[in-house]
């Protein structure tokens, strides 16, 4: 089937999964709760909508492979990439800031990426050379260059302190909300020093379609192990990787990022 087949049926898919997820959202006291490690949450909610994902899009695409969070998979050349809930720690504290994702790709490069934001009625969706969308209207990233009123150094022990003491510190507390944002430019900025290629490579080809700009992470690398993920508008993009180089360098692991 072709690309436009695909998004198709995946934007449908996606609609549905989101339906499932409000369900088990409006009466997540009754979910069992799982930790997978550290702030690492799961639920029988993340699982039954990667199984449905799953499910569909194998009886629909069945040369294509599928690589899920909760239930893992292989990557072959056409693969679909899925988070069935990205934020599972906001979902079960009841926070609405929480999203599905599903990316196609191929070679290890996103092709098709979707994001939805069931609490907040929002579907964003990118094909790559296609630009980004969110609803039906054409989103780009913010225009906006760096300005401060205070120094960060003010910012920066209690920072430090926050992460050495194991906490997460955070703004959305999910990728996939996070980059959706910058999308839309309503966000200027998203990093995290280590990402799943299940959480951000929908919400990278979004970003990318919205005219922002994120670090290029090597396709192998990044669907076998993750990887750093800087998004953003992109007149601070040059400026972020620089306070960036040592989380963004991926030569050890083998691969150079640029």
């Amino acid at each position: 089937m072709t690309i436009e087949a695909r998004l198709t049926f995946a934007t449908q898919l996606i609609l549905e999964a989101g339906q499932l997820a409000a369900r088990h959202f409006a009466h997540r006291e009754d979910l069992t709760r799982e930790t997978k490690g550290p702030q690492d949450f799961v639920s029988i909610a993340d699982r039954e909508v990667e199984s449905l994902i799953r499910t569909r899009l194998t009886e629909a695409f069945p040369a294509d492979g599928f690589l899920g969070e909760e239930s893992g998979g292989e990557t072959v050349e056409r693969c679909w990439v899925v988070d069935p809930i990205d934020g599972t720690n906001n979902f079960l504290r009841g926070l609405p800031l929480w999203g599905v994702s599903i990316a196609y790709v191929i070679t290890g490069e996103p092709v098709i990426g979707l994001i939805h934001l069931p609490c907040v009625g929002r579907l964003y969706s990118a094909v790559r050379a296609g630009g980004a969308w969110c609803d039906g209207m054409l989103i780009h990233a913010s225009r906006v260059a760096i300005s401060r009123r205070t120094s960060p150094d003010l910012s920066l022990p209690v920072i430090e302190i926050a992460l050495r003491n194991g906490s997460a510190l955070r703004c959305m507390g999910t990728c996939v909300v996070a980059l959706a944002m910058v999308a839309e430019g309503s966000v200027d900025a998203y990093y995290e020093v280590h990402v799943q290629p299940w959480d951000c490579l929908a919400g990278m080809l979004i970003v990318r379609e919205a005219g922002g700009r994120t670090n290029e992470v090597p396709a192998p690398l990044m669907l076998a192990h993750g990887g750093p993920l800087l998004a953003s508008a992109p007149a601070l993009f040059d400026r972020l990787v620089e306070a960036t180089p040592v989380q963004l360098d991926l030569s050890q692991a083998g691969e150079t990022s640029r």
